[in-house]
């Protein structure tokens, strides 16, 4: 689903103004049944939570489905002492029904979590109308509806559309001497990410880190680009060459920004 690994910090938790970090993985997804018999999706494969201040890790198998035996969506997993490599709790269950955690000491076991009767929260996502046409929902909207309605063929042809403009763009950024840096990111070696976000993000309280974040990039509905991450036109004929290097927070001049 996502390539590399994501770093989660609560700031409730922990040292004040340090929070609590967590290193996470994700699964990846498999997709069964494309050439025969009804298509079906899965988690597979191994993920882990790691929490360096407690010194302790989660590791998850997502188990997928054998050809004659096995489930689907089960999962198993423990959460060890990293540092002592004791074993505390065993996870069980699957993840899109019912978890169950068992202390390892006790051997109790009890409901970690029940997906089935949990009432997710939906994300506020801007219209459509309101998006850049570089936004995910919008770039790739006719590939989606061309999917919706199991639409092969068309998906492909539009899928392919949009690579060939990206790689439009950059035949043309190259002609123009420009050097593409992402937008809303900056190369890190923090817990070993690649990059973060590319502003500042140090908020103390929940209502500090709230008006920062929204600060960065349109994300509610009704929120407006400012305009500082616009592409420029293309130079027929560049005199120069531009080398665009990021800063911490996005420059309004830069050039050659792209999602």
């Amino acid at each position: 689903m996502m390539e590399g690994i994501s770093l989660l910090t609560l700031t409730n938790k922990g040292k004040p103004g340090v929070g609590e970090k967590y290193i996470l993985n994700q699964p990846n997804i498999y997709v069964r049944g494309i050439l025969f018999g009804a298509m079906k999706y899965e988690l597979g494969d191994y993920v882990y939570v790691r929490c360096p201040e407690n010194n302790l890790v989660a590791e998850i198998e997502f188990r997928v489905k054998g050809f004659f035996t096995g489930t689907y969506n089960a999962i198993h997993g423990t959460i060890k002492n990293e540092k002592t490599g004791e074993k505390l709790y065993e996870i069980t269950g699957k993840w899109n029904e019912d978890m169950y955690i068992k202390d390892e000491l006790t051997g109790r076991s009890e409901l970690l979590f029940d997906a089935t009767n949990a009432k997710p929260t939906l994300p506020l996502v801007r219209p459509i109308a309101e998006q850049n046409d570089k936004e995910s929902q919008n770039l790739w909207a006719p590939t989606i509806r061309a999917l919706l309605k199991k639409d092969q063929d068309t998906a492909t042809d539009e899928k392919i559309k949009v690579e060939e403009k990206q790689r439009s763009d950059t035949r043309k950024r190259e002609a123009d001497g420009i050097e593409w840096v992402p937008q809303l990111f900056k190369p890190t070696d923090e817990f070993g990410l690649d990059y973060i976000i590319h502003a500042n993000v140090d908020g103390k309280d929940p209502e500090t880190l709230e008006k920062q974040v929204l600060a960065i990039t349109p994300i509610l509905p009704g929120s407006h680009s400012t305009g500082k991450f616009e592409i420029p036109p293309h130079q027929s004929h560049p005199n120069e060459h531009t080398h665009i290097a990021g800063t911490t927070e996005p420059d309004t001049s830069a050039k050659g920004a792209e999602t």
